[in-house]
């Protein structure tokens, strides 16, 4: 991948190590040109765990500290899902800009070029009186819910789409046979760029999701007025991870399909078993 160098900045920190200071979650956006992806970063400091997830290109992974000092840590990463669309074995370093914040720089494995940058958030927690835990503090995007909404595909054709993510590349025949549009959309994401057009001409919300994941922003309001399933999915894999609960009450195909590229394996053999 898409491996991922982080380095930032220190201001105002207390002597606390770092390692102690990025427990929790953190979420952000990296550039690379004019293209940007979402990072989920989950950090549980006295487990020694460091779990990423890149929603947008679809892979997750996991990162092992190689050195740290009180104001930095180098991590190598591993890519656990999605190593079709993420390369494995990149070089990190996250540094603190402040309690609450981290810049971001990307760097491809064995390399010194910045491939990307950004920056990462800590993710507050509010009180949910209902389920008794927390939630996510993040705006939910603003449109009108239908209540209900039937899927557009299957959730074999989400399954299959979700296992050749994952590297399975026998999927991708399953859905040339059975969901056209989901097959052309799999293989643009694969990196079969001409596969945009027939998109184009055949599938407009597959097309519109397609050019938003490849940073056309304007995309994203065409799905809110006209798909509201893939407006929020796109609105999760764009960091937003609220949009699951719209999802959840309205559309569970796309709901697990979400929680599946957010690295919840369970949700795989829910598609497979629905």
């Amino acid at each position: 991948l898409i491996s991922f160098y982080i380095q930032t900045y220190c201001q105002d920190i207390s002597d606390n190590k770092i390692t102690n200071i990025i427990n929790g979650d953190w979420y952000g956006k990296a550039f690379q040109g004019k293209k940007s992806f979402a990072v989920f970063l989950s950090c549980h400091t006295a487990k020694n765990e460091y779990k990423v997830t890149y929603a947008s290109l679809g892979c997750s992974g996991i990162w092992t500290i190689e050195q740290s000092s009180d104001t930095s840590i180098d991590f190598r990463e591993h890519i656990l899902n999605g190593k079709l669309a993420c390369a494995d074995g990149g070089a990190i370093r996250l540094n603190l800009l402040s309690k609450n914040r981290l810049a971001c720089y990307f760097y491809l494995p064995n390399s010194k070029t910045i491939i990307a940058k950004g920056e990462l958030n800590l993710k507050e927690k509010e009180v949910d009186a209902v389920n008794g835990g927390t939630q996510d503090t993040i705006t939910n995007p603003t449109i009108n819910s239908t209540n209900n909404v039937k899927p557009e595909f299957s959730n074999q054709a989400l399954y299959h789409l979700a296992t050749f993510i994952s590297g399975n590349r026998s999927s991708l025949q399953w859905l040339q046979q059975n969901s056209p549009p989901l097959y052309y959309y799999a293989s643009f994401v694969g990196g079969n760029r001409s596969s945009l057009q027939w998109l184009q001409q055949n599938s407009q919300p597959l097309y519109h999701l397609a050019t938003f994941i490849s940073g056309d922003r304007p995309s994203l309001q065409w799905l809110q007025q006209n798909d509201p399933p893939l407006f929020y999915y796109a609105s999760y894999i764009d960091g937003n991870r609220s949009s699951l609960e719209w999802l959840q009450q309205n559309n569970q195909s796309w709901y697990h399909y979400s929680r599946f590229i957010g690295g919840d394996k369970s949700s795989l053999q829910w598609l497979k078993e629905h």
